[in-house]
């Protein structure tokens, strides 16, 4: 019943548009702050603007060095620097790659969405504000160098369509189905004394919500809210922002072989 609570509490409250200048500055700076640690290989500038459960991900189609089906390669918030230094031990990353862009893409409460593109690639990127300070908590990649041609944005919208449309008729699979087995979701929640966190949930979590949460609202399974706003589409990856009945959530997807799937979630709290 707590999860219902948190989920049900997160709302939509504006976009980029709505913020002061300073909040957009604010997550801005911070993206730009973990880009650039990874160019310059400051492995402590990187874990100071990202959260400890940071969820990191890209598409790669070889495993141990063989051709694969596509898959999610992972890389956590521990891992930082041993990858850093790989990337610059191989000369795959140098502070010579000086090209870096960083566009916000929305700001949703205490939630943001950004896009990073350097010479090594691009990253669609989610910020959380905890105290105050702004974090990187999900971070979809692709390298210049990566396979995919992205697609239509009909498919990412059908099915971020279906993930919402599980909820509303309590149907887990529509949901699960949605989203890749290593979803990554979090929320913004309060503790009793007011500390703010970063609350996670699995992916068999999610399936009980989907089954639960419309036993409470009973909203119309056919007719309730689902407003799909595709932010980018960068190859493989896709920034979503979904504006649902009463909640808000920002979401990645990536292209796995001729699938898009969810991999991960943001949910917008309560302002």
């Amino acid at each position: 019943m707590r999860l219902v609570c948190l989920m049900c509490a997160a709302m939509a409250i504006g976009a980029v548009g709505s913020q002061p200048d300073s909040e957009a500055d604010r997550v801005e700076s911070v993206a730009r702050a973990y880009a650039e640690g990874v160019l310059d290989g400051d492995a402590v500038r990187v874990q100071r603007a990202s959260h400890p459960l940071l969820a990191k991900r890209r598409v790669d189609h070889e495993y141990w060095g063989e051709a694969s089906r596509a898959w999610l390669r992972s890389v956590t918030h521990e891992q930082l620097p041993a990858m850093i230094d790989y990337l610059h031990e191989s000369g795959a990353v140098s502070p010579a790659s000086t090209k870096l862009e960083v566009e916000v893409l929305d700001i949703v409460g205490s939630c943001a969405s950004a896009k990073i593109r350097s010479d090594v690639g691009v990253q669609l990127v989610h910020l959380v504000r905890l105290g105050g300070e702004w974090l990187v908590a999900h971070d979809a990649y692709e390298l210049a160098d990566a396979k995919g041609d992205g697609g239509s944005d009909s498919k990412i919208r059908s099915k971020v369509a279906d993930y919402a449309r599980g909820f509303y008729a309590r149907d887990a699979s529509k949901t699960l189905g949605s989203c890749h087995t290593s979803l990554a979701k979090h929320s913004v929640v309060r503790s009793p004394d007011g500390v703010e966190m970063l609350d996670p949930m699995s992916h068999e979590e999610l399936g009980l919500l989907a089954q639960a949460y419309n036993a409470y609202w009973k909203f119309d399974a056919r007719g309730s809210k689902r407003e799909i706003s595709v932010l980018a589409t960068e190859g493989t990856i896709a920034a979503v922002r979904l504006d649902a009945e009463n909640w808000t959530e920002l979401m990645h997807l990536a292209k796995l072989d001729d699938e898009w799937l969810i991999i991960d979630v943001l949910t917008v709290d309560r302002p």
